[in-house]
């Protein structure tokens, strides 16, 4: 579904308020229920913020211990 196929979907009113809903890929079977889907998407956003956080540290890391210099990996 393109977003012009969205948006052609929406009501008037909608569109006049702004979007309300929005696309995302997500491997959520359909018939999930709301509160299901929001802690499996919370629990995902976990996971990615605690890698970003691990390499963020590891790059820091790796810049300290070389006095600042990036050395090749």
């Amino acid at each position: 579904m393109t977003m012009k196929q969205f948006e052609s979907g929406q009501s008037s009113e909608d569109r006049q308020a702004g979007w309300r809903y929005f696309l995302e890929k997500t491997t959520l079977k359909v018939g999930t229920s709301a509160a299901e889907a929001t802690r499996l998407r919370q629990s995902d956003l976990e996971v990615r913020e605690s890698k970003a956080l691990e390499d963020e540290s590891k790059a820091l890391q790796d810049m300290n211990s070389t006095n600042g210099r990036v050395l090749p990996r």
